[in-house]
């Protein structure tokens, strides 16, 4: 299981495409990673699916600001203060790509579905589960918020 992340980087994309990259030649690079305090990439090979979890503590914290703030305040403080996992690869000439790239596409992931998020965070407000969001199942892409106990962490702020 791959863990770590920030609200706002599937970094298990990340970690697949550097595979992939690595698999294609015939000696790859080092791949580093670092995990996240708040959010972490959680692949599930049996499921064949992948996604973000948002850690319990953070989870417990965003429930409270949709009490004071809702769905909008949620969002904001999701994009605003997520600490995700960092993953490097290295380019040659000690150069490095991070995944800062994939940074637009998680904020449409926040910010695109405010019933779809706010339904998943109620769920997992009274499960005691991380706020996940699944974006790869069975080998499809998919963008549905939900809970899970698979991957929940504690996590911190």
């Amino acid at each position: 299981m791959l863990r770590g992340s920030k609200a706002g980087r599937p970094v298990f994309l990340a970690a697949v495409v550097a595979l992939l990259v690595v698999s294609a030649t015939a000696c790859g690079p080092v791949i580093t990673w670092r995990a996240g305090r708040t959010h972490g990439a959680v692949v599930e090979t049996g499921a064949a699916r992948g996604g973000i979890n948002i850690y319990r503590v953070p989870r417990s914290k965003l429930y409270d600001v949709y009490r004071a703030a809702g769905i909008d305040g949620v969002q904001d403080a999701m994009w605003a203060f997520g600490k995700p996992p960092v993953v490097k690869i290295p380019m040659g000439g000690g150069n490095s790509v991070g995944v800062g790239v994939l940074d637009s596409k998680f904020h449409g992931y926040i910010y695109g579905d405010d019933a779809d998020l706010r339904g998943a965070l109620l769920d997992a407000q009274s499960n005691r589960d991380c706020l996940s969001i699944t974006i790869i199942s069975h080998g499809v892409y998919i963008k549905n918020w939900t809970h899970k106990s698979v991957g929940c962490e504690l996590g911190s702020l």
